[in-house]
């Protein structure tokens, strides 16, 4: 068949590919991180192209005006490529780069409180002799949809020697794990989508050894906490059971490999342990998130919720236990949103809005200038955008109220959180009714959920006595206004607590300790899962969740 160069700009590479091979595929070759949500379906829009030379039939979206595609604007993923030809990639077409955090901590008084927290288990000793007078670590990975965070630890004494966080390069193959599943069933896509999961993980680790001075066979125990779909394309096992309900099929516990054999680079004998999951939607992260949070310890009513990418939660106690996930999307990630980002320094993580002209008071990650909006951030511009009667019941910006900050941006009512250089901002940071959309489907998804189990159980949600939320978005949201635009029940807020990445917690717990290896292995046999997938009140509950806060607000 004969062959075509591709050439992209501005980052200059160059491939050859089939006639009849997509433009996504020649970037993906080449290790061009397109966005492309929908998993290259045609469907999000994202992989938007402009063809400098050369030639390319038009590839219809809503997204491309005909005066665009006459310019040559193309979506990449059905873009078959004919003769040769030159590409422009824009700036808002790719992902954000792939390392987004990354910090030494030595010892940080979070670490100390950690320290003092694991004082009451026994931590295993290195499970290999060591080979040099060199202190023995650990790798503690949380293995996100959308970020991978991996923690360096000392195994003699749990404290923490560095930490990094990365987005997932497998994101230019789908945001969700349904998009991953489907994109694994292409010719050769579990291959990519596996080799993508490690060159993140391999690149954050040879950042951690290198910034704290660390060499590799230092490493020598790895533990991974990741919902079902990501341990699956990790290990390079076919995920099509997962989507096809094929539940007998879906594996859940997992055996220790060596690392040499998993393709990590550390020591190639250390062991990489994994956190077993529950269920098809509900895997090893939340899991690991319920050890860390010992609310199978508790004789409280507990509510656990980790609003990942693939959103997930826990109701129960020590005495019985119930588990669900739903998909939420990657928008309260910062993906897929106009000005969105992942928490990070310069990320707006509040906002209070209390101006007559609409100008928020922002509060930005570390005090850093702003330059985009995290899950918090949102969550509270929504809530006082409602508060306001900027932002209606049904998330549409209210341009009769007269706020000088609602302009038009791509198309779309557009509510202005800074222009460029207000306020110290490097670009206008704003949310449009595209965004916001986005945001409330996340909102409901984790509403109905919640709703769904409750009904399940006969409970309601006032007899809740404690809500644990984890994830990213756990570390800085605000409760009441999460309850009042529907994402959380509405219940007292001394009843709320934060763990953070409760998935990474956890999978510390499994790297230190046989003791907690041993607990968490016997706690996914004890939780029972609901799959909402097939459940025939979840998408009642969905349709009823797409209102602020609800569509009968005092159910929640």
């Amino acid at each position: 068949m004969k062959l075509h160069r591709v050439k992209f700009i501005p980052s200059g590479k160059e491939v050859d590919i089939k006639e009849g091979g997509t433009l996504y595929d020649a970037a993906l070759l080449l290790g061009i991180p397109v966005k492309a949500e929908c998993g290259g379906q045609g469907t999000c829009g994202q992989c938007l192209v402009k063809i400098e030379a050369g030639d390319c039939a038009p590839t219809p979206h809503i997204s491309i005006t005909p005066a665009r595609e006459r310019r040559g604007y193309r979506l990449a993923c059905r873009a078959c490529v004919t003769s040769d030809c030159v590409v422009f990639v824009p700036e808002e077409s790719l992902l954000p780069p792939a390392d987004l955090d990354f910090a030494a901590v030595l010892l940080t008084e979070d670490d100390r409180k950690r320290v003092r927290a694991l004082s009451g288990i026994t931590i295993s000793p290195p499970l290999e002799e060591r080979t040099s007078n060199r202190r023995p670590l650990g790798l503690a990975l949380d293995l996100g949809t959308t970020t991978v965070v991996a923690e360096l630890v000392e195994l003699e004494t749990s404290s923490c020697r560095a930490r990094a966080a990365a987005y997932n390069r497998q994101l230019s193959c789908g945001a969700d794990i349904i998009s991953r599943i489907v994109y694994a069933e292409r010719p050769g896509g579990l291959d990519r989508l596996r080799g993508l999961a490690l060159e993140t993980i391999n690149e954050v680790t040879a950042r951690l050894t290198e910034h704290s001075g660390a060499r590799s066979d230092d490493l020598i125990r790895a533990a991974v906490a990741g919902n079902t779909t990501m341990i699956h394309l990790f290990l390079g096992m076919d995920p099509s059971p997962i989507r096809l309900e094929s539940t007998s099929r879906v594996l859940t516990r997992y055996p220790v490999i060596p690392a040499g054999e998993a393709r990590l680079r550390l020591n190639p004998r250390a062991p990489v342990m994994f956190a077993p999951g529950i269920g098809s939607y509900v895997g090893g992260d939340v899991l690991a998130g319920v050890l860390a949070c010992r609310m199978h310890r508790s004789e409280k009513l507990t509510l656990f919720i980790d609003a990942g990418t693939n959103g997930e939660i826990v109701l129960g106690n020590r005495d019985w236990m119930m588990g669900c996930a739903c998909s939420t999307g990657p928008a309260f990630e910062g993906l897929g949103i106009s000005s969105g980002m992942m928490a990070a320094p310069g990320a707006v993580e509040a906002v209070e809005i209390e101006r007559p002209d609409g100008l928020p008071t922002l509060r930005t990650i570390t005090g850093a200038p702003p330059c985009g909006l995290c899950g918090s951030g949102m969550i509270d511009l929504i809530a006082e955008l409602f508060r306001h009667g900027i932002l209606d019941r049904n998330g549409t910006l209210n341009k009769e109220r007269g706020c000088p900050r609602l302009e038009e941006r791509q198309g779309h009512p557009a509510y202005i959180v800074r222009r460029a250089r207000e306020g110290g901002a490097a670009k206008e940071i704003y949310l449009n009714s595209v965004d916001l959309k986005k945001l409330l489907r996340t909102k409901a998804a984790i509403q109905a959920a919640i709703l769904t189990m409750l009904r399940c159980v006969e409970i309601d949600s006032s007899s809740i006595e404690r809500v644990v939320i984890a994830g990213r978005l756990g570390e800085a949201i605000n409760a009441s206004n999460a309850v009042a635009i529907g994402i959380l029940p509405r219940l007292p807020l001394d009843r709320f607590e934060y763990v953070g990445n409760g998935s990474l917690w956890g999978a510390n717990l499994i790297l230190l300790s046989e003791e907690k290896r041993a607990e968490i292995s016997a706690l996914a046999d004890r939780i029972t899962y609901l799959d909402l997938s097939t459940h025939p009140r979840y998408m009642d509950e969905f349709i009823a969740s797409l209102f602020i806060p609800h569509t009968n607000a005092p159910r929640i």
